[in-house]
């Protein structure tokens, strides 16, 4: 094998490799890492979209369900909210449901299954139920175009953040993550496939599953470039 064809191969290796959020070291020096294993590449009705995360099992993934029972939740107008998709987690303690949508931009053209054109979205919202008062997570375009929000779990109020850079490939100029973050770093969730999580070793099982849950929601969004 020549030099050339060596370096050449090296370069079709690297381009191919599989993209990776960039982990903030913060977040990574004082978090646990959990990643997602068993996931199809495959999103879309007809896929089965069933993975595990360490001890949590994500199951029933539904692209077809009304996301009229979670308007009130997240805090979505009605008008403008577009039918999202469901799932169940399984694992750690009594199965939560997780049910996401998106509300739309005035300048937004809805694609269904929780998904706009002309923008990705000006809102996205998760919350789980099942297990107490329910929790969720909702993100938007802020004025820097920076999608933010926040996160509410039984325990606390937490601040999210987009993350964009990523290794292993150019920005795509969606997100390749989010932060969750407190007085200090609560955790975080990687949305390319197949994923990762991070959980503060601090937190306990109750808050972790609380997490697990809503971060699952963000991870099986589907942007329309997806399509």
């Amino acid at each position: 094998m020549t030099r050339r064809t060596y370096l050449t191969l090296s370069l079709l290796i690297c381009a191919c490799g599989t993209a990776r959020m960039a982990v903030p070291p913060e977040v990574a020096k004082n978090s646990e890492e959990v990643a997602a294993t068993d996931r199809s590449s495959m999103s879309g009705a007809l896929a089965d979209e069933s993975f595990k995360l360490g001890k949590y099992a994500v199951e029933d993934v539904d692209r077809d369900w009304n996301s009229g029972s979670a308007v009130g939740v997240l805090g979505f107008s009605s008008e403008k909210t577009e039918g999202g998709y469901s799932y169940k987690l399984k694992g750690g303690g009594p199965e939560l449901a997780g049910g996401c949508a998106t509300e739309s931009g005035d300048d937004s053209l809805s694609l269904g299954g929780g998904m706009s054109v002309g923008q990705t979205f000006a809102k996205l919202g998760c919350t789980c139920s099942g297990d107490g008062d329910a929790t969720k997570v909702v993100v938007s375009a802020s004025t820097t175009d920076k999608y933010m929000g926040e996160l509410k779990t039984r325990k606390g109020s937490y601040q999210v953040a987009a993350i964009y850079e990523s290794e292993g490939t150019l920005s795509s100029g969606q997100p390749s993550g989010y932060r969750v973050d407190g007085e200090g770093p609560i955790g975080a969730v990687e949305v390319l496939k197949p994923g990762r999580v991070w959980f503060a070793r601090s937190l306990d099982d109750a808050e972790r599953r609380d997490l697990a849950c809503l971060y699952v929601g963000l991870m099986l969004y589907m942007p329309p470039d997806d399509h």
